[in-house]
């Protein structure tokens, strides 16, 4: 009898990271939390629930339930949701709004589902549809720099900006620029019961109004060293200010003196009825007595770790800004130090020797991710993909793929190579057993090509053309294969390209993970695995539950999957 393959996954320990809370929103069942991860559900007496599945931001930093809807917005644009988060739809905007950094709704019950968004740079966008369309709403706005909104309880707004704050009679169709506040980078607006309103400088200090936001001067007896993010005007009328140095600052008397209640930065507020939330640089915390007294919630799992790679035998962790998490041989996750914030991307050259990029370059370790050198300094060595051979040879390349870099030592020197891409931004670039793979998007054709090269990247060859709205590029080496929407394209061994469909070919292809003896295939529904060099599938049909997950790797037979909240099972495949 033959015998019965084990199909059981083992489960790593989560890894538990401390992330900033970004944004905040409530319902009458519990808290949301955005941040570089995506969003986090924590329903009261319950657990912290990751909701990104099929969230296309990647990173949120506004938040607002409104009518059973919850909307989102950051990098990405806008995402709304009408099932709590567990499937997310993709909101139009009118000529580009990327990012969003806040929300205010209407009070009006004539308006009730009328939205604003302020983006950093594109201004105003107003949606009259609870978030499902955007489009500018930006006359008499000067400064497209946008960082916060106020929404009175008649049609008047106020927004913040990086020089300024302006004023809307109309609820946020045309703009004034304020008297008083011009030449100030505005952090936080709010308004108070006795009608006054407080802006909060990114510089330090305070401005009031006492005519509805038209008018602004400097509020005296408040350190002007203070800067602040974030307000909160509690059911009491107490006044709450959430700065970044100072903790959260409390003021029962409009905000001419204060007392500091907490110590740890704040980056966001939030209120169900009287209990308070307060969202930090490291967490998030709850008051129930009018902000008198705060106390320390679970960590929300909306750290960015989205990535695996296994170095020496185990998985690591990578997130932009999460950095590196190392499991070890004393069954604990370890921070590893980061070569650089935010990580664009990092790749295994052989044995312990990896090569990433961030903001600072690209940075080459020899001892797994113990220690980091910079090899190519800032602007030069920021790159978006990188692909290796064990004998060192590897490339690089940016999303705007004008040129590509190449090297012969393992990544320790670089030297430039122009390409025909000219402006199509570079999807995917794969080293492969004959060449060079890469892969370009056209985003207003919605267009994919795929390019080879067969002499070192010294000369370029289209290779398939094909129209797809699904722009996941993946490429894989061994085999050399490539896929386009539900579809897989496998190289003969006469050089040409065969065509075959994964599933019904109708599920886009996320992830596609393979080594000399089977291919792994990620899908939006499905895990499909062939030993076959992709001739044929089989579906996965163990218990992972495939719409958390964020990514796959193959290592020595086994593979391993990144879930939502720095989740890790494995398997082995043989």
């Amino acid at each position: 009898m033959e015998a019965t393959r084990d199909r059981s996954w083992y489960q790593y320990p989560p890894v538990v990271l401390p992330s900033p809370v970004l944004a905040l929103a409530t319902s009458q069942q519990g808290i949301w939390a955005g941040g570089a991860g995506g969003v986090a559900w924590y329903p009261i007496h319950t657990d912290w629930q990751p909701r990104i599945s099929g969230l296309p931001l990647s990173s949120v930093a506004a938040l607002l339930t409104i009518e059973g809807q919850l909307i989102a917005g950051g990098m990405g644009g806008i995402a709304y949701s009408s099932d709590e988060g567990r499937s997310w739809k993709t909101a139009e905007i009118q000529n580009g709004g990327d990012p969003i950094l806040a929300f205010a709704a209407s009070s009006q019950t004539a308006q009730k589902k009328t939205l604003l968004a302020a983006t950093l740079e594109h201004g105003i966008l107003r949606s009259d549809d609870l978030g499902k369309h955007w489009y500018p709403s930006t006359t008499g706005l000067q400064n497209f720099e946008v960082t916060t909104l106020a929404w009175t309880l008649d049609e008047h707004v106020l927004t913040g900006t990086t020089n300024g704050i302006y004023h809307s009679p109309d609820s946020g169709q045309t703009w004034h620029l304020t008297h008083g506040s011009a030449g100030y980078e505005v952090g936080a607006l709010t308004y108070l019961p006795d009608g006054t309103t407080l802006a909060a400088l990114e510089s330090g200090g305070l401005l009031h109004s006492s005519d509805k936001g038209i008018t602004w001067d400097k509020l005296e007896d408040v350190p002007t060293n203070i800067a602040g993010s974030a307000f909160s005007v509690t059911g009491e009328g107490t006044l709450l200010w959430g700065t970044l140095g100072n903790g959260i600052l409390r003021s029962t008397d409009s905000g001419h003196s204060w007392q500091q209640v907490h110590e740890s930065t704040v980056l966001s507020f939030a209120a169900n009825g009287d209990t308070l939330y307060a969202g930090h640089s490291n967490g998030l915390s709850v008051s129930v007595d009018d902000g008198i007294t705060w106390i320390s919630l679970p960590h929300p799992p909306i750290h960015d770790l989205r990535r695996i790679l296994i170095v020496d035998g185990q998985p690591l962790l990578i997130g932009a800004y999460a950095g590196l998490q190392r499991y070890g041989r004393k069954q604990a996750w370890t921070p590893l130090p980061s070569p650089g914030t935010p990580l664009s991307t990092l790749e295994q050259v052989s044995g312990g020797t990896l090569i990433a990029s961030s903001m600072e370059g690209l940075a080459r370790s020899m001892d797994s991710g113990q220690s980091w050198q910079t090899v190519l300094a800032n602007e030069r060595g920021q790159v978006a993909y990188l692909t290796f051979r064990e004998d060192g040879t590897g490339w690089a390349g940016k999303k705007e793929g004008a040129y590509l870099l190449y090297t012969d030592d393992g990544g320790l020197t670089w030297e430039q190579r122009a390409t025909p891409f000219g402006a199509l931004p570079l999807m995917a670039l794969q080293i492969t057993m004959e060449g060079l793979l890469a892969a370009t998007y056209d985003p207003e054709q919605s267009r994919a090509c795929i390019w080879h090269s067969f002499d070192a990247g010294r000369s370029w060859q289209r290779s398939i053309e094909a129209v797809t709205s699904w722009p996941i590029i993946e490429i894989s080496n061994e085999p050399a294969l490539f896929t386009l929407g539900g579809t897989l394209f496998r190289q003969q061994p006469d050089g040409s390209w065969v065509q075959k469909q994964v599933g019904n070919g109708q599920e886009g292809i996320r992830r596609v993970a393979a080594n000399s003896q089977i291919v792994v295939v990620q899908t939006r529904n499905h895990l499909y695995s062939s030993t076959d060099k992709a001739e044929t599938w089989e579906v996965d049909e163990s218990d992972l539950p495939l719409d958390q997950v964020l990514d796959v790797e193959i290592a020595d037979n086994t593979i391993y999957a990144l879930l939502t909240a720095g989740r890790v099972w494995s398997r082995s495949l043989i």
